[in-house]
């Protein structure tokens, strides 16, 4: 009875032992916010989610685990195939026949029926009855929220993954290198249509991770809120429309700084500033309250994470924050786990040899190294409902 009552007693700590999540300044319509389940539920449905694909895989036949992991390839190419020919922004409209779908995407019927019934298999579609089809959840995120990391993973990013797997494994270079010739953001530098591409892709891959950072970060209103790094903006936007009283600062190279100019002025942000430069070089940050660095030092081997940090210490006022958004190995139970891996592998199609996902050690060890850490201490772990979490170290 005891060891009932002691299980049923975690089992409620860890459902409701998390923050109930901050009330921004403001919520709009629009908000995904507010699309984000409670922590109970999400903790309940996370779990339920890894118990569930354990049992599958565990009852599976090997040979057919086998099969299906070596057929994996073919589901991003069917999802790839949704996404670019329009299929799911016609059923949009409505459930419809797969033929009239292939009139109104001007692509042939044999092939769009067969691509559809594979996309329901996969719970992008359903299929009330043969040949006839109708979104799902899942496409609806495919179209809106992930389309453009659906179109870039399967089209600019995929030689890139091949060549790691085939060459990169040898020679121990990028599989960028091994494929484009050119380190990745060199080469997106000399593409400017790529460029554009990896731009909407990370700010698809953004978006719910910022909502799920707004959730949590507590503010007062009036900070000044910088992102180095920060891409065409998604982050601050985000926090903005959330928080109006705030200011923003955006950091990054000139192109990407222009084009974030763009796209926040065309979300309507108030009080922001781009600046044109890079985190390897000093960077003016005395009037930041809190800098985030998202998504960044993944990409960088640890020497490089040390120069940028410490750029950052050095550039900062005394009393900002700094707030690293990034995956953190081990943090998390197995189906996160299992996408921070692939993730990981990703990393080695466009950064540089030594760049990877990290574990809390291997965080604080690098900010040790940087002097933001003392010996032994911690950063502040704000856990998001989200793959990625928030480390907090004063500067």
């Amino acid at each position: 009875m005891r060891v009932l009552l002691f299980a049923v007693a975690a089992a409620a700590l860890y459902l409701f032992g998390a923050t109930p999540g901050v009330v921004p300044e403001v919520m709009p319509a629009s908000s995904l916010v507010s699309e984000l389940p409670p922590w109970p539920v999400y903790k309940f449905f996370v779990t339920l989610n890894d118990v569930f694909r354990y049992l599958a895989e565990k009852t599976t036949p090997p040979s057919i685990r086998a099969l299906e992991l070596s057929h994996g390839f073919w589901q991003s190419v069917v999802v790839y195939a949704m996404v670019k020919h329009g299929a799911l922004d016609v059923l949009a409209e409505g459930a419809a026949r797969c033929e009239f779908v292939a009139e109104r995407t001007q692509t042939h019927p044999h092939f769009m029926c067969r691509f559809m019934h594979a996309a329901a298999t996969l719970g992008i579609l359903e299929e009330p009855e043969a040949g006839t089809f109708r979104n799902t959840k899942v496409a609806v995120e495919l179209r809106t929220t992930r389309r453009d990391i659906a179109l870039w993973m399967s089209s600019t990013l995929r030689d890139p993954i091949v060549a790691t797997a085939e060459t990169s494994m040898i020679t121990g270079s990028p599989g960028s290198v091994e494929y484009y010739g050119a380190p990745w953001f060199e080469w997106l530098g000399q593409n400017q249509e790529e460029s554009e591409m990896f731009d909407r892709a990370m700010k698809d891959f953004s978006l719910r991770t910022s909502a799920a950072v707004v959730a949590e970060l507590r503010l007062k209103g009036d900070e000044v809120i910088c992102d180095v790094g920060g891409g065409i903006g998604t982050l601050l936007a985000t926090i903005w429309e959330h928080w109006p009283s705030t200011t923003v600062m955006l950091f990054d190279q000139p192109e990407t700084a222009k084009r974030a100019a763009d796209f926040l002025e065309n979300r309507g942000v108030k009080n922001a500033t781009t600046v044109s430069g890079s985190f390897f070089d000093p960077l003016d940050l005395e009037a930041c309250d809190i800098i985030f660095l998202k998504s960044i030092l993944h990409d960088w081997p640890d020497d490089e994470f040390v120069r940028i940090v410490e750029n950052i210490k050095e550039g900062a006022s005394d009393g900002a924050r700094l707030a690293v958004v990034e995956a953190i190995v081990g943090a998390d139970g197995p189906s996160f786990e299992r996408a921070k891996a692939f993730g990981d592998t990703g990393i080695f199609s466009t950064c540089p040899t030594g760049a990877k996902e990290r574990t809390l050690r291997e965080f604080t060890d690098l900010l040790f190294r940087a002097g933001l850490l003392k010996l032994n201490e911690l950063p502040t772990i704000l856990k998001l409902r989200d793959l990625l979490s928030v480390m907090i170290i004063p500067l």
